[in-house]
């Protein structure tokens, strides 16, 4: 082989390892470049998802703080569901209503069914609590109300249930809440 053609193979091998290294490093540089968005992604998703679960857990918290003296007003339940009462359930109700809609939006799916557990007794508390201090106000003849107490009274008796049911339901969240932010995404649970 003359000298020439052996310095044309060389340039030849060198221009095809400088191209092939080119393309070695854009590839290392695009699998780093995903491999960085991805971490971004999971840690904006993680952020989120922690306000969010932060917020339902507090909002239900209140709800359980608020209605915890039901059960020891048994059996005179009239003494305890005041107007007041059915106006703080009611705001409460819509507050976790709103942070469900949060929850459930940001997943993942395990969440969503104790989450909508907890909105559903939030709802029936809602209704017991809103109905029994509307039939208390002062300004309902006493025939209607001796009508209603029946029916007021076992929507109170459920809603004791209900309000003893909160903070198991609470709890549930609680523990998919961390499962779900245990997750790094790659199957691997943090924590």
């Amino acid at each position: 082989m003359d000298a020439g053609l052996a310095a044309t193979l060389g340039a030849l091998a060198g221009a095809v390892a400088t191209t092939g290294a080119a393309f070695a490093t854009g590839w290392a540089q695009r699998e780093t470049s995903k491999i960085s968005a991805r971490a971004e992604y999971q840690r904006q998703r993680h952020e989120a998802r922690h306000s969010a679960y932060k917020s339902f857990i507090s909002l239900t918290s209140s709800l359980c703080d608020i209605t915890v003296d039901i059960k020891s007003c048994e059996p005179d339940y009239q003494e305890f569901f005041t107007e007041n009462l059915g106006r703080s359930c009611e705001a409460l109700e819509g507050e976790i209503r709103e942070a469900w809609i949060e929850v459930c939006l940001l997943g993942p799916k395990e969440i969503t069914q104790p989450a909508t557990k907890i909105l559903g007794s939030a709802s029936q508390i809602k209704l017991a609590t809103g109905l029994a201090g509307a039939c208390r106000a002062s300004g309902i003849p006493s025939e209607i109300r001796a009508m209603t107490s029946a029916p007021v009274s076992e929507l109170m008796a459920r809603a004791t249930k209900t309000v003893d049911r909160l903070p198991l339901e609470l709890s549930a969240f609680i523990t998919a809440a961390q499962d779900a932010l245990g997750d790094d995404g790659a199957g691997v649970r943090k924590g």
